[in-house]
């Protein structure tokens, strides 16, 4: 199934939800194509947005073939984003959230996941121009349909979120199932580069003399270094970051302009992966 359609889905559950508490003209407007294409936007940017670092392993259900996000009271809990009585029950929404996770992590409540979840959401719709004098007046009457659906917009993000399937069923994911279960004080030193790695490997084909030569290196050596040089702009960084993507290796980037390039920004984010993958003391 692909990433359009279960936003679809999730959309559905979420105006079914809705309509039994708005009056029928705004029912008509909700029915249209603005707002439905406007809150998979919102929706598919929000789980964009959360799905960073060990994240990235829990954000699995939030894209999964009629989830918990489909869910009748978890969609009428969200719903109360455009209803202004109160705030969605983040506690709910966790512990069903929780529930969708083979092995979630037993230090995790999911209470906070849940609102962060939820404020990137409503975030995202209020950037919309079909929900945001909703939030200007906070009064779903106030929905605008005369906007032109973002096709465009959400072909792009159904593309985005294709590539964050494939990249939470990669061995990066499986890594990152490891950085999730450290305690805090390990998981605060690794750092986040899943957006880096996502935006290096799309696209990437070919290049397998490459991965036989660095495996040749592995099978006949117990320890050393490869070392891959090229011209700039050849595609070193793409390529490294597919390993990364491909083998789940431990792993650091220097990215100069974000000031990643100290020694110590090294030793921190590895040795930190090293306890986490190996649980050392």
């Amino acid at each position: 199934m692909t990433p359009a359609l279960i936003l679809s889905f999730v959309a559905e559950a979420f105006f079914t939800a809705l309509i039994e508490h708005v009056a029928g003209d705004v029912y008509e407007k909700l029915k249209g194509d603005p707002a439905r294409s406007a809150f998979k936007q919102a929706l598919g940017s929000a789980i964009q947005r959360y799905s960073t670092g060990p994240r990235l392993v829990l954000a699995a259900p939030l894209l999964k073939e009629k989830g918990f996000l489909t869910q009748a009271d978890v969609a009428s809990e969200l719903t109360h984003i455009f209803r202004f009585d109160r705030e969605p029950n983040a506690k709910l929404i966790g512990e069903k959230w929780k529930q969708a996770i083979e092995s979630p992590p037993q230090w995790n409540l999911f209470t906070g996941e849940a609102e962060r979840f939820i404020s990137y959401l409503e975030n995202e719709l209020r950037n919309t121009e079909v929900f945001r004098p909703v939030f200007e007046a906070k009064d779903i009457n106030q929905v605008a349909v005369n906007t032109v659906a973002a096709t465009g917009y959400l072909a792009n993000i159904d593309s985005q979120l294709g590539d964050l399937i494939k990249l939470m069923q990669s061995s990066f994911g499986d890594i990152n199932s490891y950085f999730l279960n450290a305690t805090f004080s390990i998981r605060d030193q690794i750092r986040d580069y899943t957006s880096y790695i996502e935006e290096k490997t799309q696209g990437f084909v070919g290049r397998q003399f490459v991965f036989d030569a660095i495996d040749q290196f592995i099978n006949k050596n117990s320890r050393g270094y490869v070392l891959v040089r090229s011209d700039p702009g050849i595609g070193k960084t793409a390529l490294a970051a597919q390993i990364v993507k491909k083998r789940g290796y431990i792993h650091h980037f220097n990215i100069r302009p974000e000031g990643v390039n100290k020694a110590s920004d090294f030793l921190k984010n590895v040795c930190a992966q090293l306890i986490a993958v190996y649980d050392l003391q």
